[in-house]
């Protein structure tokens, strides 16, 4: 038998790749798990975006007397729709927070589990620029989905609620 067949008498087939050809294969992989995440994440914001509107709507709906009475004492709709945009960018941030730190902690601990099990060290690190950046897309998101439930606040009209007390 000729040794450049294999038992099935076909034409062995060899291939050798160089560092740069395997650093361009495992970059091309990160690339394509970045591209992954960022459109799960993408979702994320959005579903989390809609649950922010969401509490936000059924918080007006809990405090339309509260809001007639601000309205009857002289609050203006810019004042109310202020109130709650601000309310909705706070609930986001506190999200985003406790998000960012909690996946933050998570990668820690499986870091360290890497290390104990494998022996190979992953690193985490806590990026300041990354966290800021997380918290800008948090308030132009909360500011977008709480200016609709805001703008229903402004619109509450008190003479309607206060008469049914």
């Amino acid at each position: 038998m000729d040794s450049h067949f294999n038992r099935r008498n076909q034409p062995r087939v060899f291939s050798i790749s160089s560092p740069q050809q395997t650093l361009e294969q495992i970059n091309q992989i990160f690339l394509t798990l970045n591209i992954i995440i960022g459109f799960i994440s993408a979702i994320a914001l959005v579903v989390g975006g809609i649950n922010v509107m969401n509490t936000m709507y059924s918080n007006v709906l809990e405090r339309i007397n509260e809001i007639s009475v601000q309205k009857a004492m002289g609050a203006t709709n810019e004042q109310i729709v202020y109130m709650y945009l601000v309310e909705s960018i706070v609930l986001s941030l506190i999200g985003a927070i406790i998000g960012y730190l909690s996946s933050y902690y998570i990668a820690q601990l499986l870091s360290s589990i890497i290390r104990q099990s494998l022996g190979f060290s992953f690193p985490v690190e806590f990026n300041v620029t990354f966290f800021l950046i997380v918290c800008g897309i948090t308030v132009v998101f909360g500011s977008f989905f709480g200016s609709y439930p805001a703008y229903l606040a402004a619109k509450v009209n008190p003479a309607d609620n206060l008469r049914d007390e």
